[in-house]
């Protein structure tokens, strides 16, 4: 019999009868059996770990791949850096991420027109909407003389000398002689006698010293006959630049990296600031500094990555701060009892913010169901109020709802909150009051919304290119969406009637759409709900394009279809539609696993381009499924959640995001599902080495298998599913009354395995005596 030892016991580094052959250079940890590694180090793959990764690949066994957008196709094979820069719209390092706000082209480096609308362009070549007095497709031009407003197409008054006025407001530049006013329409005879820079009765009065040009005002009433100074506004120009404006005509925003109150460690003058006023009206300069991570007057400037601060200065508070820390980890470790190391359940390289907490420690906590008042509270982060407008989800805070609920309180959370704190909490949410809906309820587009009280924001709408020659506009009922880092991940649609089929298809083909996300049925309840925008086989022609189903995989609750739309002249553009088809119109889905599996299958395909997620109007299911994908988002990222602003601010781009109580509930659930389940969702090339983690043990001794196992029943075993109606206040789950009642419970074999009553079949009752129960499930 063999006394060779295995070879776990042996140190990170070796193998062996003896442990002293050495493990392949590049093995992950330097951990290996047999001589076979159990993972490889960044850039490398192959057993041994002796391949260096194939063009286009990089990470931990050569598993990850280069962005599409990487100019040249290849990057670092450790970091995935793209070593020929990015393809226009997209920034560097890995050319994962849209250039921010207010940038643009190759690696992000050229910047929106200041006359842009919101400052904000096309990522690509830097086209945008223009604000008034400026025209061209990046709006650098101002209108040509005798012209202004909105894309130069007023015309200035006829009193103004030469016809020449301001190209923004109108204002006559120079008015002739015996004309006053800022039209030049008001007669100067009466007051022509006062001195220069005096106005009003007796002449008594003086100009503003705000007043431009030769500082002279109109002798009658004061108003300035040149444009304000930078900094002012109004006919006398008395009156400072709205907040968060400054410059000329108070036409410039103050950047958004101002910091909204002073550092109260910083060592220079105080200055006051107003909680409504960032930065100063005449230069734009941030008056209390810049956020951490720009610099300059006006914080645009982006700060260097590299570390300023000396190691001396650094080096004491470091070695501190360390200590500290060893010191509070050994008080938590030995208070938990607990092994200081906990593996990640999924082993696939990707952060999580330690969710591992919310699969272990998280779900062990079982009370009885009389002691539910002993268990411990859950823990919220009270976040510190933000700018007004600043709708970044981790720290907004409304109506005084301040919590952002920790993963690992997720659980006590939601089991110690009854309908009615939910109810509350939902009817808080605010609506977006300042938002309009010019377009959508313009003559020639009101009759492309598909219910009229659903409309698509004036400043969020989705924008299509027009075609008068085709009778093509720009209006089709949709919104950008922001996801949780406020990037416009998202485009939230109405689904597509017979009137707007053919620009629902436009919207894929000009925004190159990879992913679109169907959350309705074409039919419900016998009212048609979508168009049908694929065919059932083969191809059919919308519009101007061409769809042809390429594939089809229909799984249980939901379907993938790969589409190819094309145009004559150009290349084809292919997408990927998934299609969720159990979800009922202003309801929620059976179980909110089904939900979870299907955004994480969502989720596994890559995409550059916003995904368009549509149900019926576009706000309810679409809402729903947006919100859960932030908030798992921020819990991998942060390690909280924020339900209530996290729904404010999808509601802040298009109306009725999360439509009723009941899908705000259940949004809480299926967060709660998504965090324990997080990323068990594998491709299938990746499922041999998902399956070899699962089978190897954790330090505890038991295998990843029973771990992952164990937090799934711990989750569908909870106390939620044992409580019964008495006291619970109304919980927001499925309890068993049917199951539980004194007729049915002698037909249960077992106490403990009962039926959810929403999910029991039920008998057809032919005698009197009978009942409709019996201990059985529908799957699907």
């Amino acid at each position: 019999m063999s006394t060779t030892p295995p070879t776990a016991s042996c140190p990170a580094g070796f193998y062996g009868p003896n442990c002293t052959d050495p493990c392949p250079q590049k093995c992950a940890d330097g951990i290996c059996t047999n001589g076979i590694c159990k993972g490889c180090a960044p850039g490398w793959k192959g057993f041994k770990c002796d391949k260096a990764c194939d063009f286009g690949s990089y990470g931990k066994d050569c598993k990850r791949f280069c962005s599409y957008q990487c100019s040249i196709g290849s990057c670092d094979a450790l970091s995935g850096a793209c070593t020929g820069g990015c393809t226009e719209g997209f920034k560097p390092p890995n050319c994962e991420d849209v250039c921010d706000d207010g940038f643009y082209g190759n690696n992000c480096t050229s910047r929106c027109s200041s006359h842009c609308v919101d400052k904000t362009c096309d990522k690509v070549v830097g086209s945008c909407s223009c604000e008034p007095g400026y025209i061209g497709d990046t709006c650098n031009d101002a209108c040509q003389t005798g012209f202004h407003g909105a894309n130069c197409t007023e015309t200035c008054s006829s009193n103004c000398l030469n016809q020449s006025c301001n190209n923004v407001n109108g204002n006559c530049l120079e008015c002739p002689p015996g004309k006053i006013g800022n039209l030049c329409d008001q007669e100067a005879l009466h007051f022509a006698a006062c001195p220069q820079f005096k106005f009003g009765k007796g002449c008594t009065e003086s100009c503003s010293t705000n007043c431009g040009g030769d500082k002279s005002c109109n002798p009658a009433d004061g108003s300035c006959l040149s444009p304000c100074v930078d900094g002012y506004q109004g006919s006398t120009c008395q009156k400072e630049c709205d907040p968060n404006t400054f410059g000329a005509g108070c036409q410039s925003n103050c950047s958004q990296y101002c910091k909204t109150e002073p550092d109260p460690a910083s060592t220079l003058a105080p200055v006051t600031v107003s909680p409504f006023k960032i930065c100063h009206n005449v230069d734009g300069r941030c008056l209390a500094g810049c956020q951490s991570g720009y610099e300059g007057e006006t914080c645009l400037i982006a700060s260097p990555s590299t570390n300023t601060a000396s190691a001396g200065v650094i080096a004491g508070p470091i070695i501190a701060i360390i200590i500290l820390l060893i010191v509070a980890v050994i008080g938590f470790l030995f208070w938990k009892k607990r092994k200081s190391k906990t593996e990640n359940v999924f082993g696939n390289g990707r952060s999580t913010h330690n969710l591992e907490a919310v699969r272990t420690t998280g779900l062990q906590s079982k009370a009885p169901d009389n002691s539910r008042g002993q268990k411990k509270k859950p823990t919220y982060i009270i976040d510190p109020m933000p700018s007004p407008g600043d709708v970044t989800y981790p720290n907004r805070t409304d109506n005084g709802n301040k919590a952002s609920i920790q993963v690992t309180d997720l659980k006590e959370y939601v089991r110690t909150h009854n309908k009615t704190f939910f109810e509350e909490q939902f009817k808080k949410i605010p609506a977006n009051a300042s938002a309009t809906t010019c377009d959508g309820l313009s003559i020639e587009n009101k009759h492309k919304n598909r219910y009229k009280n659903i409309t698509a924001y004036d400043h969020s709408r989705v924008h299509l290119k027009t075609n008068g020659d085709k009778n093509q506009g720009d209006y089709i009922n949709a919104s950008f969406i922001k996801s949780y880092k406020n990037d416009e991940k998202f485009i939230a649609s109405q689904g597509p009637n017979k009137l707007i089929i053919a620009d629902f298809v436009r919207m894929l083909w000009e925004y190159k759409i990879d992913k679109v996300v169907m959350l309705t049925n074409l039919m419900e309840e016998g009212k048609q709900k979508c168009e049908q925008y694929w065919p059932d086989d083969h191809e059919v022609e919308i519009g101007e394009f061409k769809v042809k189903l390429k594939s089809t995989d229909t799984l249980a609750e939901f379907v993938i279809r790969k589409l190819e739309i094309s145009k004559p002249g150009e290349s084809s553009h292919f997408c990927t539609q998934f299609h969720f088809t159990c979800w009922p119109d202003k309801g929620v889905p059976p179980t909110s696993w089904s939900l979870v599996d299907f955004e994480q299958r969502v989720s596994l395909f890559p995409t550059q381009s916003p995904v368009v997620v549509h149900c019926s109007a576009g706000v309810g299911r679409s809402g729903t499924f947006i919100a859960l994908h932030n908030l798992i988002g921020q819990a991998k990222e942060t390690g909280c959640m924020d339900f209530y602003n996290t729904v404010v601010k999808l509601r802040q781009d298009r109306v009725n995001m999360v439509q009723t109580v009941e899908q705000y509930m259940f949004l809480h659930e299926a967060v709660l599902v998504a965090v324990i389940c997080l990323d068990t969702t594998v491709h299938a090339s990746g499922i041999q080495d998902k399956l070899r983690h699962l089978e190897s043990k954790t330090s505890s001794g038991q295998t990843f298998f029973e771990k992952e196992f164990k937090a799934v029943c711990d989750i569908c075993a909870d106390s939620r599913d044992t409580t019964d109606d008495e006291g619970s206040g109304g919980s927001i789950f499925s309890l068993y009354i049917n199951s539980k009642s004194a007729g049915n419970k002698v037909k249960n074999r077992f106490s403990n395995i009962l039926p959810k009553d929403k999910c029991r079949p039920f008998l057809q009752i032919e005698l009197k005596d009978q009942g409709d129960y019996i201990n059985a499930v529908t799957v699907p």
